[in-house]
């Protein structure tokens, strides 16, 4: 395909109206061409717009075009040099070589971000570097394929800045390997990051530095030790170690519950069914005796006789004999029960008579007087 004086080559990328191909100069050197193709009238203005904020953007780090223009057919495009991908997928970094591109894409998105310019789809591709310097000068290029999905969020751009470190140090995303394989100064500040901890690009590059000043000299130009997939011997040594730990575990909370539960019956006073029936008291039956009183019955009697004789033709004999008897009885039986099973045996109350002769009249005769 023709586009303006350029012929199409390979295909790069592609997003929204935005297309990315290889094509080859007249000199004999690639390029990178993009083309942007607005499917309205309103997309049309927005893109104009874009385009000219990216041509103002200024900056080292940001690589710029070369040439741009507009087909007759209403088509835009712009030509940029054609660098090497500085985050190969393939190749991991050092602490210090990763530090050189934090510092320069960290540099180049805040300049962006301060003009109103969102990148919107970073990616390794994104980051490239001329072989022919020596300064190792990094380049993020792509800002045009932002076009046609607004609305852009720096926050994105910021994220994507962290992962592409991160798996620059790793070789994997941040899904693959977990943070706690980093040192520790460096794994808090990527757990940190991936929380949107950082405002800014260069606020994550900052705490990265002041992270890698604590490692040792010798481990910031190495690669960092990651560490590798278990063996199948290992993980059956893992799991047999885990359930080993698990039986332990249970058999020291078995040894403790019985602890607390024979300490608290101890203390609690509480003895066993036979301790009780030897401390149970032995029941004696005992006899006792209640002295009820006795009952008496009084007989009073009450006797009296007169005899007056007198000297008359008929002698009358008068004789009177009232007895009186006042029985007063009381009776009063009393149980006395002790303890179950205590026999209490209760002497049988008698009864005891008392009677009182009464007295015999007895007739006094009177001196015979003469008539």
């Amino acid at each position: 395909m023709q586009i303006g004086p350029y012929l199409t080559g390979e295909l790069v990328e592609q997003q929204g109206i935005t297309t990315v191909y290889v094509v080859t100069l007249a000199s004999g050197q690639t390029a990178l061409l993009t083309i942007l193709v607005p499917t309205s009238d309103e997309v049309e203005d927005r893109t104009q717009v874009r385009l000219a904020a990216i041509r103002a953007l200024n900056h080292p780090n940001i690589l710029a075009a070369f040439d741009e223009g507009r087909t007759v057919q209403g088509v835009f495009y712009r030509v940029a040099p054609h660098f090497p991908i500085a985050l190969a997928e393939e190749v991991r970094l050092s602490p210090d070589d990763a530090l050189i591109i934090s510092a320069q894409v960290s540099a180049a998105l805040d300049y962006a971000h301060a003009r109103g310019v969102v990148h919107g789809s970073l990616k390794r591709l994104h980051i490239v570097h001329d072989p022919s310097d020596q300064t190792h000068q990094i380049f993020v290029r792509g800002f045009e394929l932002g076009i046609g999905t607004e609305p852009l969020n720096k926050a994105s751009d910021i994220s994507a800045f962290i992962d592409l470190i991160y798996w620059a140090l790793t070789g994997q995303g941040k899904e693959g390997v977990a943070t706690d394989v980093l040192p520790f100064a460096m794994a808090g500040v990527f757990n940190w990051a991936f929380a949107d901890g950082f405002d800014s690009a260069g606020a994550f590059h900052a705490a990265l530095v002041e992270a890698f000043e604590s490692l040792p000299t010798k481990q910031r130009d190495h690669l960092l030790p990651l560490p590798t997939a278990p063996t199948p011997v290992e993980l059956r040594e893992r799991r047999l170690l885990i359930l080993t730990g698990l039986v332990i575990l249970a058999l020291c909370g078995i040894l403790t519950i019985g602890w607390f539960v024979s300490e608290s019956v101890r203390n609690s006073g509480i003895v066993s069914t036979e301790q009780a029936i030897k401390l149970l008291p032995t029941a004696t039956p005992t006899a006792t005796n209640t002295n009820t009183p006795t009952a008496t019955n009084t007989a009073t009697p009450s006797a009296t006789s007169t005899f007056t004789p007198t000297n008359t033709a008929t002698a009358t004999a008068t004789s009177t004999f009232t007895p009186t008897p006042t029985p007063t009885a009381t009776h009063t039986n009393t149980a006395t029960s002790t303890f179950t099973p205590t026999a209490t045996y209760t002497a049988t109350p008698t009864n005891t008579e008392t009677e009182t002769p009464s007295s015999t009249p007895s007739a006094t005769p009177l001196p015979n007087e003469p008539f």
